[in-house]
C-alpha cells in the first residue's frame, strides 16, 4: 500500500482474499490512522457454482471473513452463465 495501489480485483477463484485482505489490514493498522478500509475499493466475485441466493450470500459471507472486513464496494458474478 506504500506505492498506492487502493484498488484490489480479488476473487473467490483467484484464492487471493486472505493475503489481499492481511496485507490490507496490516497497512492500515501500520499507518497510525492515515489510511483506513474506506480508502481502498474492494471488487470480489462469485464463481458459477454459486449462483443460487443461499450460495451467494455464503460466498460473501466467506470473503468477507477472509478479507477480515464488513463490506467490499463491488460484488460480482465472475462468469455469467445462462441456463435455459
Amino acid at each position: 500500500m506504500k506505492i498506492g495501489y487502493r484498488h484490489f480485483d480479488l476473487a473467490w477463484l483467484y484464492g487471493n482474499e486472505d493475503v489481499i485482505g492481511a496485507a490490507l489490514r496490516s497497512s492500515i493498522e501500520e499507518s497510525n490512522g492515515t489510511l483506513k478500509r474506506e480508502d481502498f475499493f474492494l471488487v470480489s466475485k462469485v464463481w458459477n457454482t454459486f449462483h443460487s441466493k443461499e450460495l451467494v450470500r455464503e460466498c460473501l459471507n466467506e470473503t468477507l471473513t477472509k478479507l477480515g472486513f464488513d463490506y467490499i464496494d463491488l460484488y460480482l458474478i465472475h462468469w455469467l452463465i445462462f441456463l435455459y
